[in-house]
């Protein structure tokens, strides 16, 4: 799972990881194009959500070895409900958390094709919460740090 604000390299990560391995990514922002037609659509989030919890449930399942969940995950009680289910069904729980600063991920969406607003990312930045004492004991928690200079 990662967490991460925009533009703080959470998709190119995980891509990374899990290629050549058994895997499946459930990216918010693909659902959202799939389903809307816009991948920065906010329009219609309970369906969005549950969409992806379902395809996650689904997954989680499957014999599908490594499932990642690709969106931003900011708060711990958020996580949770991804995180439960999937320590019942014996998986192994990795979070990859992206600090960075929000005008850091501002300058990195510049570079990108598809920009969320600075005044977004800010208030996402604000928002990002750190490993949990539950998520430390029960998950294995890594640092993902990126020198964009």
């Amino acid at each position: 799972m990662t967490i991460g604000i925009p533009g703080s390299g959470k998709s190119t990560t995980l891509r990374g990881l899990l290629a050549g391995l058994d895997h499946s990514i459930i990216n918010a922002d693909l659902v959202r194009e799939e389903l809307l037609g816009d991948a920065s659509s906010m329009e219609k989030g309970g369906w969005v959500w549950d969409t992806i919890d379902e395809r996650y449930a689904s997954l989680i399942r499957s014999d599908v070895s490594h499932v990642g969940l690709d969106f931003m995950n900011l708060r711990s009680r958020d996580r949770k409900k991804y995180i439960l289910p999937a320590l019942s069904l014996g998986r192994e729980v990795h979070l990859l958390f992206f600090p960075m600063q929000s005008d850091r991920a501002i300058y990195h969406q510049s570079l990108r094709g598809r920009r969320v607003p600075g005044h977004v990312i800010e208030d996402k930045a604000r928002k990002m919460q750190m490993a949990s004492e539950y998520e430390i004991e029960n998950c294995k928690v890594y640092v993902v740090r990126w020198n964009l200079d």
